[in-house]
């Protein structure tokens, strides 16, 4: 026990910030990852839509 006596709030406060640190960024980059898949499905469905329209339009 004596040796947590020894920490300082300046040390606990950097040993957590530098823990959290890698966890916010890899939440971050885990977000971003997601949106831009999302973006990518979306844009990808309403291509999709436009081409069978055009083909749609050709048959008629």
């Amino acid at each position: 026990m004596g040796a947590l006596q020894d920490w300082t709030s300046l040390e606990i406060a950097k040993l957590v910030a530098s823990l959290a640190t890698p966890i916010v960024v890899a939440c971050l980059g885990f977000w971003i990852s997601r949106k831009v898949r999302e973006s990518d499905r979306r844009f990808n469905e309403a291509r999709d839509e436009r081409k069978e329209g055009r083909e749609a339009e050709k048959r008629a």
